[in-house]
């Protein structure tokens, strides 16, 4: 039986990789106290990007945000919170007065004894990792092509290497290309080269959202003698799948590769992230694991 008087709400913002961290901190934070957990998706009403909200298409725990809990926890004053979050310091009295909202910026609590709201991005393993086999069961989509497993049945025939590219509005936004830049061809030559020389007969599955970019560029990342496969047509959540099915990775400076690569652990695995993560510093650090291997992007 959960709590009653605990309850975590999570304010959910961004596309499905901020999700899933935003919802793996709040499954954590719950498990932790014995609360009950509560989806804010109010947000993506509004929120149109990325394809919205897409955590339904997991095998999620927890409940959606209710008509009595919206009276009890307006839309405007999670709006605020999110809003100070990014002047914390400056309004660091009035967000504290916020005691209900665990803002980013000061951390998470360990416990919590009523209700709060988790407002924030939450990229970091920290938060949640010693829930890491729950997560994966949770995000396995709860419908899979027959397409999407006939990629997959190739994908574990052979010595898989998921390599993300993340393009999108990286490149059509201005404020998100400058906030989060892109990983170069460079980049990528080097990653495919060390994980050439580190793994036997790797076979490269390439995830991107831009197959227009990957027709004209892709040959120049690997050589004739390298085998690789173009990945598409597929859902979001179906190609996070597949990506956590391979056995290493080459990761963009993207939340959804992250996880591809994050659900994807074993002994043996390979990781190759980018650095610096972000092109301006605000503060929020980089979620790469200390474990993976880093070139400059």
């Amino acid at each position: 039986m959960k709590n009653n008087e605990r309850r975590i709400l999570v304010h959910l913002r961004g596309g499905l990789g901020n999700q899933l961290f935003q919802y793996a901190t709040a499954y954590a934070l719950a498990k932790n106290n014995d609360a009950e957990l509560i989806i804010d998706n109010r947000e993506y009403k509004k929120y149109k990007l990325h394809g919205g909200y897409r955590l339904n298409n997991f095998c999620i725990k927890g409940r959606e945000i209710s008509i009595k809990d919206k009276l009890l926890l307006p839309f405007f004053l999670s709006t605020l919170a999110w809003k100070y979050n990014f002047l914390a310091r400056r309004y660091n009295f009035f967000v504290r007065s916020f005691r209900r909202y665990c803002i980013e910026k000061f951390g998470l609590p360990k416990k919590i004894e009523s209700s709060v709201v988790l407002i924030g991005y939450w990229q970091h393993a920290e938060y949640f990792k010693d829930f890491y086999k729950d997560l994966v069961d949770i995000f396995t989509p709860t419908c899979l092509p027959e397409d999407g497993i006939k990629q997959y049945n190739k994908i574990k025939s052979v010595n898989s290497v998921c390599i993300h590219i993340r393009r999108g509005d990286y490149i059509s936004n201005p404020s998100a290309l400058k906030f989060h830049g892109v990983c170069s061809l460079d980049y990528y030559k080097k990653a495919v080269n060390y994980i050439n020389k580190k793994i036997k007969d790797p076979v490269f599955f390439v995830f991107s959202d831009d197959r227009e970019w990957c027709d004209i560029n892709i040959p120049f990342i690997f050589s004739d003698k390298i085998k690789y496969n173009l990945v598409n047509k597929n859902d979001q959540e179906t190609d996070l799948w597949l990506m956590s099915k391979c056995k290493h990775h080459i990761i963009a400076n993207s939340t959804f590769s992250w996880w591809g690569a994050w659900l994807a652990q074993s002994s043996d695995q390979i990781v190759v992230a980018p650095e610096p993560w972000f092109d301006i510093d605000i503060g929020i650090k980089s979620p790469s694991l200390m474990s993976w291997t880093k070139f400059d992007k």
